[in-house]
């Protein structure tokens, strides 16, 4: 888990950001910065736990959430979070960063949010995308299985199977992470 997230000021003077209600602008700057959040941005994160965090009812958690299209999908049958624009603003550079980053999507349930951060990783993250449909590697259980991928070039040999707790989280390791929320 990274110990540090920035939000660049430009989240604050960007044109979505600013016709936001306050509680729209604080619920979105918790997601970006939550422990649980991943820098893939699809994570688990029960209600419950912004609850917690926020001081608010989860059915407010839940209703704010809703007033976020484009910024954020909630699937409630998973508590699965995706922030649609994280890849875009920090997508994996090396194999070494595609390896954490299936680590830390091993550990999201199946969701229905899958084929959109399928897509997103697609148009953001091609090192991560081909890698999905790359048959030397091994999707984390947890995951549907992805759309067959045409250019699964990136050869990783990659040991998956290894349980989380013994990976590293390279990808959460602290630096720069300068996802604003896609809001400019």
């Amino acid at each position: 888990m990274a110990s540090y997230r920035l939000i660049y000021p430009k989240f604050w003077r960007s044109a979505k950001a600013r016709c936001w209600t306050d509680e729209q602008r604080l619920l979105a700057v918790y997601l970006l910065t939550c422990e649980h959040r991943n820098t893939e941005g699809l994570f688990y994160m029960p209600l419950e736990y912004a609850s917690a965090d926020l001081g608010w009812q989860p059915e407010e958690v839940a209703k704010w959430m809703g007033t976020l299209p484009g910024f954020v999908s909630f699937d409630p049958s998973a508590d699965v979070v995706f922030l649609h624009n994280a890849l875009e603003h920090q997508p994996p550079r090396s194999e070494k960063h595609v390896l954490g980053s299936l680590n830390a999507l091993a550990a999201v349930p199946a969701t229905r949010l899958w084929p959109a951060f399928e897509q997103s990783a697609q148009r953001f993250a091609p090192m991560l995308h081909e890698a999905f449909g790359n048959p030397s590697v091994t999707l984390p259980k947890a995951l549907p299985k992805p759309v067959e991928s045409s250019n699964s070039s990136l050869a990783l040999a990659l040991p998956l199977e290894t349980s989380r707790a013994t990976q590293p989280h390279e990808q959460d390791s602290g630096v720069d992470n300068h996802d604003f929320g896609g809001v400019a």
